[in-house]
């Protein structure tokens, strides 16, 4: 088989730190990527820790598809996930003169897509979220709290969970938030409605001396937090969901508040403001989005809303 390049055998998840040590650096990875690359490390090492780099063939490729299906319980979603960040390396891997197996580079895996249906919160459910009181006996109280607070700001100002955690008491001047995202290196300023103010202006005494303007808890315990306390909230409402899992399809039915996430702020904050006419270009301004395309979802959702009160109102009209 026809080999790339001349340099010595290497193992595959030695290259692969030294991989990350180089593009974090090069890129000015964010701490959410290291954290996604550090764990797909752990994926290849537990696949193989002493597998060469040349011996990352199709064959060997595929398996370890195979092992990110069957032994991890991945959803085909995430696998594909898992291979983009595998080609990545690959392609950084032969363009540094390590041999790398020819067919490896050829190598595309089918993984089956279904549609997700897009999570967002309504406009009552957002203020009852809001509004919601956590009950005094509940447990983790101050962390189901912080998570309806942080979830909040998001939903109210369509940040990102990586950039709400980041911004300062200094980012916001005359109730203007200027940010730098950190996902695409975009400067955005958003005027904070009343809202949000209320939610810095909430934590402007209780927060360390560090300059944080929000009590910032990791995402995934973010999301844990949110699930319940949207739970509390009875946000009960069955959704369908299809996916793929261990090369099986699989089809259920969950309570709305299972699948509420960080990131469901800011599509809570896109499909409000599409629902009440403001058009995608201006949406697009607050939210930092530069391809058209990334939108149409939110817009489609939109668009159905529309039909759907309109159907709702010729019903109560009896036209």
């Amino acid at each position: 088989m026809k080999i790339f390049c001349f340099r010595r055998k290497v193992s595959a998840c030695e290259l692969f730190s030294r991989y990350m040590q180089e593009r974090s650096r090069e890129a000015s990875w964010t701490q959410a990527t290291r954290q996604i690359n550090r764990t797909f490390l752990l994926h290849l090492e537990n696949f193989g820790k002493g597998l060469a780099l040349d011996g990352l063939n199709r064959e060997r490729l595929s398996a370890f598809i195979g092992h990110l299906r069957q032994n991890v319980g991945m959803e085909d979603s995430t696998v594909r996930k898992e291979f983009k960040i595998l080609r990545a390396f690959l392609r950084w891997a032969q363009a540094a003169g390590y041999r790398v197996p020819e067919d490896a580079a050829r190598f595309r895996p089918v993984f089956k897509m279904p549609l997700k249906p897009v999570v967002f919160l309504t406009r009552d459910e957002l203020l009852t979220l809001y509004n919601f009181r956590i009950p005094p006996r509940s447990r983790h109280r101050s962390s189901l709290e912080r998570a309806r607070d942080l979830f909040c700001f998001c939903a109210f100002t369509g940040l990102r969970y990586s950039d709400m955690a980041s911004i300062r008491r200094s980012d916001v001047v005359d109730g203007v938030l200027s940010v730098v995202t950190q996902k695409t290196n975009s400067r955005i300023e958003i005027r904070l409605p009343t809202y949000a103010r209320a939610i810095l202006d909430k934590y402007a005494d209780k927060l360390p001396a560090d300059g944080r303007a929000l009590p910032v808890i990791c995402n995934q315990r973010l999301n844990m937090h949110l699930k319940e306390v949207c739970r509390l909230c009875g946000f009960d409402t069955p959704v369908h969901v299809t996916r793929f899992r261990a090369g099986r399809r699989e089809d259920v039915t969950v309570p709305k508040y299972s699948l509420i996430t960080s990131h469901c702020g800011r599509r809570t904050f896109i499909c409000l403001m599409l629902s009440i006419g403001i058009p995608p270009q201006v949406v697009m301004k607050f939210t930092g989005h530069s391809d058209y395309s990334s939108m149409k979802p939110y817009i489609d959702i939109s668009e159905k809303s529309k039909a759907d009160a309109i159907a709702a109102m010729e019903g109560v009209l009896g036209g």
